[in-house]
Protein backbone atom coordinates (compact mmCIF):
# COMPACT_ATOMS: atom_id res chain seq x y z
CA UNK A 1 0.00 0.00 0.00
CA UNK A 2 2.80 2.41 0.94
CA UNK A 3 4.63 1.49 -2.28
CA UNK A 4 1.56 2.42 -4.33
CA UNK A 5 1.34 5.78 -2.58
CA UNK A 6 5.00 6.46 -3.30
CA UNK A 7 4.53 5.57 -6.96
CA UNK A 8 1.47 7.82 -7.22
CA UNK A 9 3.34 10.67 -5.53
CA UNK A 10 6.27 10.32 -7.92
CA UNK A 11 3.96 10.23 -10.94
CA UNK A 12 2.18 13.34 -9.70
CA UNK A 13 5.50 15.19 -9.30
CA UNK A 14 6.54 14.18 -12.81
CA UNK A 15 3.24 15.43 -14.25
CA UNK A 16 3.53 18.73 -12.38
CA UNK A 17 7.10 19.14 -13.60
CA UNK A 18 6.13 18.46 -17.21
CA UNK A 19 3.18 20.81 -16.92
CA UNK A 20 5.38 23.63 -15.64
CA UNK A 21 7.89 23.13 -18.42
CA UNK A 22 5.22 23.19 -21.10
CA UNK A 23 3.91 26.64 -20.19
CA UNK A 24 4.69 29.81 -22.07
CA UNK A 25 6.32 32.28 -19.69
CA UNK A 26 5.99 36.06 -19.79
CA UNK A 27 7.80 38.67 -17.72
CA UNK A 28 8.80 42.31 -17.70
CA UNK A 29 12.36 43.51 -17.27
CA UNK A 30 14.57 46.46 -18.12
CA UNK A 31 18.18 47.11 -19.05
CA UNK A 32 20.18 50.29 -18.60
CA UNK A 33 21.74 51.62 -21.80
CA UNK A 34 24.81 53.84 -21.63
CA UNK A 35 24.29 54.66 -25.32
CA UNK A 36 20.75 55.93 -24.74
CA UNK A 37 21.36 57.14 -21.18
CA UNK A 38 18.16 55.58 -19.90
CA UNK A 39 16.53 52.37 -18.73
CA UNK A 40 14.90 50.50 -21.60
CA UNK A 41 11.77 48.52 -20.78
CA UNK A 42 11.59 44.92 -21.99
CA UNK A 43 8.79 42.39 -22.25
CA UNK A 44 9.91 38.78 -22.62
CA UNK A 45 7.91 35.75 -23.75
CA UNK A 46 9.60 32.33 -23.67
CA UNK A 47 8.46 28.95 -24.91
CA UNK A 48 9.79 25.89 -23.02
CA UNK A 49 13.56 25.59 -23.33
CA UNK A 50 14.57 22.64 -25.56
CA UNK A 51 17.05 20.10 -24.22
CA UNK A 52 19.50 21.39 -26.82
CA UNK A 53 19.66 25.14 -26.14
CA UNK A 54 21.15 25.80 -29.56
CA UNK A 55 17.68 25.05 -30.98
CA UNK A 56 16.23 28.20 -29.35
CA UNK A 57 15.37 31.11 -31.65
CA UNK A 58 15.08 34.83 -30.91
CA UNK A 59 12.56 37.42 -32.08
CA UNK A 60 13.15 41.08 -31.29
CA UNK A 61 10.01 43.23 -31.38
CA UNK A 62 10.81 46.89 -31.80
CA UNK A 63 7.98 48.21 -29.65
CA UNK A 64 6.61 47.05 -26.30
CA UNK A 65 3.22 48.78 -26.65
CA UNK A 66 2.33 46.94 -29.88
CA UNK A 67 3.36 43.67 -28.28
CA UNK A 68 0.99 44.20 -25.36
CA UNK A 69 -1.99 44.96 -27.57
CA UNK A 70 -1.68 41.84 -29.74
CA UNK A 71 -2.32 39.19 -27.05
CA UNK A 72 0.99 37.76 -28.16
CA UNK A 73 1.40 35.27 -25.32
CA UNK A 74 -1.84 33.47 -26.29
CA UNK A 75 -0.89 33.55 -29.98
CA UNK A 76 2.56 32.06 -29.36
CA UNK A 77 1.11 29.45 -27.02
CA UNK A 78 -1.36 28.32 -29.69
CA UNK A 79 1.22 28.16 -32.49
CA UNK A 80 3.75 26.37 -30.32
CA UNK A 81 1.30 23.74 -29.05
CA UNK A 82 0.23 23.05 -32.66
CA UNK A 83 3.94 22.64 -33.52
CA UNK A 84 3.79 25.41 -36.12
CA UNK A 85 6.82 27.25 -34.72
CA UNK A 86 10.17 26.30 -33.18
CA UNK A 87 11.23 27.10 -29.59
CA UNK A 88 11.32 30.85 -29.28
CA UNK A 89 12.29 33.78 -27.08
CA UNK A 90 10.47 37.01 -27.88
CA UNK A 91 11.83 40.27 -26.51
CA UNK A 92 9.76 43.44 -26.87
CA UNK A 93 11.91 46.56 -26.65
CA UNK A 94 10.70 49.94 -25.42
CA UNK A 95 12.19 52.22 -28.03
CA UNK A 96 11.30 55.91 -28.26
CA UNK A 97 10.12 57.67 -31.40
CA UNK A 98 13.15 59.95 -31.76
CA UNK A 99 15.35 56.84 -31.78
CA UNK A 100 13.58 55.36 -34.82
CA UNK A 101 14.89 55.93 -38.32
CA UNK A 102 17.77 55.01 -40.60
CA UNK A 103 21.29 55.52 -39.31
CA UNK A 104 22.90 58.40 -41.19
CA UNK A 105 19.57 59.78 -42.40
CA UNK A 106 18.64 62.28 -39.73
CA UNK A 107 15.53 64.41 -39.46
CA UNK A 108 16.04 68.12 -40.25
CA UNK A 109 16.13 70.21 -37.09
CA UNK A 110 16.71 67.21 -34.83
CA UNK A 111 19.69 65.19 -33.74
CA UNK A 112 20.78 62.70 -36.38
CA UNK A 113 22.53 60.51 -33.83
CA UNK A 114 19.52 58.89 -32.14
CA UNK A 115 19.10 55.99 -34.61
CA UNK A 116 22.85 55.32 -34.48
CA UNK A 117 22.81 55.19 -30.68
CA UNK A 118 19.73 52.98 -30.73
CA UNK A 119 21.51 50.66 -33.14
CA UNK A 120 24.54 50.53 -30.84
CA UNK A 121 22.25 49.68 -27.93
CA UNK A 122 20.83 46.68 -29.79
CA UNK A 123 24.17 45.29 -30.92
CA UNK A 124 26.42 45.93 -27.93
CA UNK A 125 24.04 46.04 -24.96
CA UNK A 126 20.70 44.35 -25.62
CA UNK A 127 21.96 41.26 -27.44
CA UNK A 128 24.53 40.30 -24.73
CA UNK A 129 21.90 40.96 -22.05
CA UNK A 130 19.38 38.59 -23.70
CA UNK A 131 21.94 35.80 -24.15
CA UNK A 132 22.85 36.02 -20.49
CA UNK A 133 19.22 36.27 -19.38
CA UNK A 134 18.14 33.19 -21.33
CA UNK A 135 21.46 31.34 -20.83
CA UNK A 136 21.91 30.70 -24.55
CA UNK A 137 25.35 31.09 -26.15
CA UNK A 138 24.07 31.33 -29.70
CA UNK A 139 20.53 31.36 -31.07
CA UNK A 140 19.58 29.13 -33.96
CA UNK A 141 18.12 32.12 -35.79
CA UNK A 142 17.34 35.75 -35.03
CA UNK A 143 14.61 37.93 -36.51
CA UNK A 144 13.45 41.47 -35.77
CA UNK A 145 10.10 43.10 -36.50
CA UNK A 146 8.65 46.59 -36.22
CA UNK A 147 5.51 48.57 -36.98
CA UNK A 148 5.03 51.92 -38.68
CA UNK A 149 8.05 54.06 -37.69
CA UNK A 150 9.54 51.29 -35.57
CA UNK A 151 9.45 49.10 -38.67
CA UNK A 152 11.99 51.36 -40.39
CA UNK A 153 14.10 51.19 -37.25
CA UNK A 154 13.85 47.38 -37.21
CA UNK A 155 15.09 47.29 -40.79
CA UNK A 156 17.96 49.64 -39.92
CA UNK A 157 19.05 47.35 -37.08
CA UNK A 158 18.86 44.26 -39.30
CA UNK A 159 20.67 46.06 -42.14
CA UNK A 160 23.57 46.98 -39.85
CA UNK A 161 23.69 43.65 -38.01
CA UNK A 162 23.23 41.16 -40.83
CA UNK A 163 25.91 38.97 -39.26
CA UNK A 164 23.48 38.27 -36.41
CA UNK A 165 19.97 38.92 -37.79
CA UNK A 166 18.74 36.81 -40.69
CA UNK A 167 15.14 37.98 -41.04
CA UNK A 168 13.25 41.24 -40.67
CA UNK A 169 9.53 42.01 -40.67
CA UNK A 170 8.00 45.42 -41.36
CA UNK A 171 4.29 46.02 -40.73
CA UNK A 172 2.93 49.10 -42.51
CA UNK A 173 6.35 50.69 -42.74
CA UNK A 174 6.25 54.46 -42.43
CA UNK A 175 8.91 55.13 -45.05
CA UNK A 176 8.08 58.83 -44.98
CA UNK A 177 8.64 58.99 -41.23
CA UNK A 178 9.91 62.60 -41.26
CA UNK A 179 7.21 65.22 -41.75
CA UNK A 180 9.61 67.98 -42.84
CA UNK A 181 10.90 66.33 -46.01
CA UNK A 182 10.09 63.60 -48.53
CA UNK A 183 11.75 60.97 -46.39
CA UNK A 184 10.31 58.06 -48.35
CA UNK A 185 12.22 59.26 -51.40
CA UNK A 186 15.32 59.70 -49.24
CA UNK A 187 14.97 56.19 -47.81
CA UNK A 188 14.83 54.58 -51.24
CA UNK A 189 17.77 56.72 -52.45
CA UNK A 190 19.69 55.78 -49.30
CA UNK A 191 19.24 52.07 -50.05
CA UNK A 192 20.18 52.49 -53.69
CA UNK A 193 23.38 54.41 -52.88
CA UNK A 194 24.46 52.32 -49.87
CA UNK A 195 27.59 50.26 -50.42
CA UNK A 196 26.35 47.64 -47.99
CA UNK A 197 25.24 44.36 -49.52
CA UNK A 198 23.71 42.41 -46.62
CA UNK A 199 21.94 39.12 -47.22
CA UNK A 200 18.63 38.74 -45.41
CA UNK A 201 15.02 37.67 -45.77
CA UNK A 202 12.32 40.34 -45.56
CA UNK A 203 8.60 40.05 -44.72
CA UNK A 204 6.42 43.08 -45.49
CA UNK A 205 2.79 43.76 -44.61
CA UNK A 206 0.67 46.58 -46.01
CA UNK A 207 -3.08 47.17 -46.03
CA UNK A 208 -4.83 49.02 -48.84
CA UNK A 209 -7.32 51.01 -46.75
CA UNK A 210 -8.16 53.90 -46.39
CA UNK A 211 -5.70 54.64 -49.23
CA UNK A 212 -3.00 52.76 -51.09
CA UNK A 213 0.00 54.90 -50.05
CA UNK A 214 1.28 52.31 -47.58
CA UNK A 215 1.02 49.54 -50.15
CA UNK A 216 2.65 51.57 -52.93
CA UNK A 217 5.59 52.57 -50.71
CA UNK A 218 5.96 48.97 -49.52
CA UNK A 219 6.23 47.79 -53.12
CA UNK A 220 8.76 50.55 -53.86
CA UNK A 221 10.74 49.49 -50.81
CA UNK A 222 10.79 45.87 -52.03
CA UNK A 223 12.06 47.06 -55.43
CA UNK A 224 14.83 49.07 -53.74
CA UNK A 225 15.89 46.00 -51.74
CA UNK A 226 15.94 43.81 -54.81
CA UNK A 227 18.17 46.32 -56.58
CA UNK A 228 20.92 45.49 -54.07
CA UNK A 229 21.29 42.12 -55.86
CA UNK A 230 22.20 40.29 -52.63
CA UNK A 231 18.50 40.09 -51.70
CA UNK A 232 16.59 38.01 -54.24
CA UNK A 233 12.91 38.60 -54.93
CA UNK A 234 12.22 35.12 -53.52
CA UNK A 235 13.60 36.34 -50.19
CA UNK A 236 11.05 39.17 -50.05
CA UNK A 237 7.49 38.40 -48.98
CA UNK A 238 4.82 41.08 -49.44
CA UNK A 239 1.57 40.34 -47.64
CA UNK A 240 -0.96 42.65 -49.25
CA UNK A 241 -4.44 43.03 -47.80
CA UNK A 242 -6.82 45.05 -49.93
CA UNK A 243 -9.58 44.72 -47.34
CA UNK A 244 -7.63 45.86 -44.27
CA UNK A 245 -5.81 48.91 -43.04
CA UNK A 246 -2.57 49.62 -41.22
CA UNK A 247 -3.37 49.72 -37.53
CA UNK A 248 -2.75 47.48 -34.54
CA UNK A 249 -5.81 45.30 -35.14
CA UNK A 250 -4.64 44.58 -38.70
CA UNK A 251 -1.13 43.81 -37.47
CA UNK A 252 -2.48 41.41 -34.86
CA UNK A 253 -4.52 39.52 -37.48
CA UNK A 254 -1.45 39.01 -39.64
CA UNK A 255 1.15 38.36 -36.97
CA UNK A 256 0.70 34.57 -36.88
CA UNK A 257 1.57 34.49 -40.61
CA UNK A 258 4.79 36.36 -39.86
CA UNK A 259 5.72 34.05 -36.99
CA UNK A 260 5.20 30.90 -39.03
CA UNK A 261 7.22 32.41 -41.89
CA UNK A 262 10.11 33.34 -39.58
CA UNK A 263 10.16 30.28 -37.31
CA UNK A 264 8.34 27.46 -39.09
CA UNK A 265 8.99 24.08 -37.54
Amino acid sequence: MKLCKWILAILWLILVSLSCRSKIKEQEDDVYSRHLQRHVKLRIITTPMPSDKSEMNLLLINGVSEMRKMDLKELVDSLYKKKFIEPLVIVGVGGEEEEFGLSGLGEPGKSATKPEKYNDFYSSELYPFIKKKVAVRKFKSIAIVGFDKSGISAFDIAWNNADKIQKVGIFSGNYGYHSKTDTAKNVFSYLASSRKRPTMQVWLYAGDRPDSAALINTQRFADALESKKTIARDDIVIREDKFSGNDQEDWRKNFSAFLTWAFAK
